[in-house]
């Protein structure tokens, strides 16, 4: 029996909206340590939360150099942690993985105000250093655990949607922030409080996902057997998808995914953009871009915070409504799914591509403003066109194939941080800010030729579990 799809809120909706939700945590925590040395260092000497507070007494002397070491500090370890999380999608249990790194997070979190206020002038920069990179790790671990699980719980009809999760989360857990440091700044609980604010999200989350969350359909406790017949209906029907028993060991199949032309596109193709949209979109390269280009006064740097804030809140709606329109229209046969990932992506990447040029060219900060808020609204086609190829191309590996090209893909954008001057980042000019944005554009061009012309949509073959052989003929799921 095959239940009707129908616009009603599910189990398996249950599961995306928690992986939305472990998104935004995970970026919660990402910002919390630079948004919490933000804020001692620029609150009043005489303020009664912050007054001889040893932390702000510490955070004060740190310079440029220091605040961009610990801005960088992720790509430090993230190219090993997406690997490692990669390889642990397809070995062990995602669920339980997905908690501890999450537990971890809020456990560290927790510590560090008693760490840095215990003995700050001595371990106070170290510490954030070491929250920072571990904060790393973990973002790289879990991630592709999510891919995985979303693989598991996401049908062809929900494809769209699932893939833009990873943006709308991360948008979700700035706003977040930004909102907690709002009240924050104004009250007299200090600069401590974002530590255990943030922390007491994450452990809510882990309630959340320990009670209710579920690495498969298949071993979901409250899934009633309606939905369950849906989700196999609308997964096991596709070509070389091939459920295989519920307990079954999928190892790593190396060789044959290396041995795949589709994988190494999306590896070329990501190689040629990652970099380039983690750079541009760096706090640090975007600050130094509008802090030396332009002379901005205190009006403009209020006007740009607010845009940018009143934008996130409306590129959130614009991801799920697209991606939303995206899935009917493939669901309603109204558009043929190869075609309409590569449209969406050849807007995401061509029109990144075209904003960038356009800020190498225009001479006006308001100008400037527009076309970033643009650029973030065009590159959003992305998460519908080739980011979608992960779930699509090989659901029981989504998490591998995600960790190990994203592990990859971010080794050009590690060196970059490492080569270059972090202590002059700020005296960036027009001229080096161009070269930036138009070799970035550039590779955006190529790389949207390569993706179009080379990636088949299809289900591999190679991701068809391996069956055991059996006597007899046994429904898995009954």
């Amino acid at each position: 029996m095959v239940c009707k799809q129908c616009w009603g809120l599910g189990v398996r909706h249950v599961q995306l909206v928690l992986i939305l939700c472990v998104f935004a945590v995970i970026h919660v925590f990402r910002v919390c340590p630079l948004m919490a040395i933000q804020l001692a260092k620029h609150e009043v000497q005489d303020s009664s939360s912050y007054h001889e507070d040893p932390f702000k007494n510490t955070v004060v002397n740190w310079d440029e150099t220091d605040m961009a070491i610990l801005n960088d500090a992720l790509y430090f370890v993230q190219p090993f942690a997406y690997f490692l999380g990669g390889w642990m999608s397809s070995k062990w249990n995602n669920k339980l993985i997905l908690l501890g790194t999450v537990f971890l997070m809020a456990l560290q979190c927790f510590s560090l105000p008693s760490i840095v206020r215990s003995r700050a002038e001595k371990v106070g920069w170290a510490a954030v250093m070491i929250m920072r990179l571990v904060v790393g790790i973990m973002q790289g671990v879990s991630e592709p655990i999510c891919y995985q699980i979303m693989g598991r719980w996401t049908t062809v009809r929900d494809y769209c949607k699932a893939s833009t999760l990873l943006v709308v989360g991360s948008m979700t857990g700035w706003l977040l922030i930004q909102g907690v440091i709002y009240f924050i700044g104004k009250s007299v609980m200090g600069w401590s409080s974002i530590f255990y604010t943030s922390g007491n999200i994450g452990v809510l989350w882990c309630v959340a996902w320990f009670t209710f969350g579920s690495k498969d359909f298949r071993d979901c406790f409250y899934i009633s057997s309606e939905e369950k017949s849906y989700m196999v209906s609308y997964t096991s029907d596709l070509d070389n998808y091939g459920l295989g028993p519920k307990n079954e060991k999928r190892p790593p199949r190396w060789k044959k995914i290396f041995k795949s032309k589709d994988v190494y596109v999306l590896l070329v193709t990501s190689l040629m953009t990652q970099w380039a949209y983690s750079a541009i979109l760096l706090p640090r390269f975007v600050e130094a871009y509008y802090l030396n280009v332009y002379l901005r006064t205190d009006k403009d740097m209020f006007l740009e915070t607010k845009s940018f804030f009143l934008f996130s809140i409306g590129i959130v709606t614009w991801l799920l409504i697209i991606g939303t329109v995206a899935d009917k229209l493939v669901t309603q046969k109204k558009a043929i799914s190869s075609h309409q990932r590569k449209t969406c992506n050849s807007i995401g990447f061509w029109g990144q591509a075209v904003t960038m040029v356009c800020m190498g060219f225009v001479t006006t900060h308001s100008a400037t403003v527009v076309w970033t808020i643009v650029m973030y609204l065009v590159v959003s086609f992305r998460s519908i066109g080739m980011e979608v190829a992960y779930l699509e191309m090989a659901p029981n590996y989504a998490g591998l194939i995600y960790g190990t090209i994203k592990s990859i893909s971010l080794v050009p954008l590690t060196i970059l941080v490492l080569v270059e001057d972090l202590s002059n980042i700020s005296d960036l000019t027009k001229e080096e800010a161009r070269s930036y944005l138009f070799t970035a554009a550039l590779m955006y061009y190529l790389a949207n030729f390569i993706y179009c012309n080379g990636f088949n949509t299809k289900c591999q073959e190679w991701n068809k579990a391996t069956m055991a052989p059996t006597n007899k003929s046994i429904s898995v799921f009954l």
